[in-house]
């Protein structure tokens, strides 16, 4: 009967049987109200979804774009990417991102540090001695990656520093130092009994001395740990002699890692202001 109606009604969801509320119609306004609440929950994580999205989006982009539009009038912010001059900054301009193609981690997941040290070690341990191989293509190919991108540099330059990267290049530096008569352009010297093609275009040109001082200024200008394991291993030595030598080309690379280095309190404490003034060929 109308009791038993009654009892099912209040016992029943809002909304049942055709009913807004319960018993007498007194929460006739409860599904608004819910909604309203939903609404504002909903309003309230919208800031931290977009900063989710903010942070799952490639880093690149901020190269390119000052904003993403998602609709509905509303866009994402970015940081915008500042790109300083090399001739200022030398070899401590960013690491670029993550190449595009491969942002993504899972589907393209970056080498582990074994991996990285057994290329290391192949690189620096065979292709550094080996009279198989052109020591200039394989310092080229080491450039590459110890300045390949700011996720994966930092492990690259680590595994460089442990398959004894530093004291290869400081052999390096000595060994065609003492062969060159003064005058005598670095390009001429290579290791290999076959020319190779270079890896990079006219890479040949500059020679194993410019690739030496190359490495040494990419890691000096960029990542922290390296840094200071090569001020302390001496490396600097070497950058202030290239800053001073016969060729032009190691003279300019020479100046770059130089520019780079003092980009940091480490580097401005091994350089004064002074020195630096008189390397770069300036009057104060």
């Amino acid at each position: 009967g109308r009791k038993g109606l009654a009892i099912i009604c209040r016992r029943a969801p809002r909304g049942c049987l055709g009913m807004e509320g319960g018993e007498g119609g007194g929460e006739a306004g409860a599904p608004a109200a819910q909604g309203t609440e939903e609404a504002d929950a909903a309003a309230a994580a919208a800031p931290s979804r977009l900063a989710e999205l903010k942070r799952s989006l490639w880093e690149g982009w901020g190269y390119y774009l000052d904003s993403v539009p998602l609709g509905d009038g509303q866009d994402i912010e970015l940081e915008k990417i500042k790109r300083p001059d090399p001739d200022i900054v030398g070899f401590a301009y960013p690491l670029p991102p993550v190449p595009f193609e491969v942002r993504n981690p899972r589907r393209f997941p970056p080498p582990s540090e074994d991996e990285m040290f057994a290329g290391m070690c192949k690189l620096v341990r065979l292709g550094l001695v080996s009279r198989a191989y052109s020591f200039v293509e394989v310092l080229d190919a080491i450039y590459q990656y110890v300045g390949s991108n700011s996720r994966d540099a930092p492990a690259w330059q680590r595994a460089f520093i442990k398959v004894g990267g530093i004291q290869r290049l400081k052999l390096l530096w000595r060994d065609t130092e003492s062969k060159l008569p003064q005058g005598t352009p670095p390009d001429t010297v290579r290791i290999s009994r076959e020319p190779r093609k270079a890896a990079v275009p006219d890479s040949q040109d500059m020679g194993v001395r410019y690739y030496v001082v190359a490495i040494i200024g990419r890691m000096l200008g960029t990542i922290q740990e390296s840094r200071v394991r090569l001020i302390k291993d001496g490396m600097l030595d070497i950058v202030l002699e290239a800053a001073q030598d016969h060729d032009e080309n190691v003279r300019e690379c020479g100046l770059y890692a130089l520019k780079g280095v003092v980009q940091h309190p480490e580097g401005r404490q091994e350089i004064s202001y002074d020195k630096l003034i008189g390397l770069l060929g300036l009057k104060r």
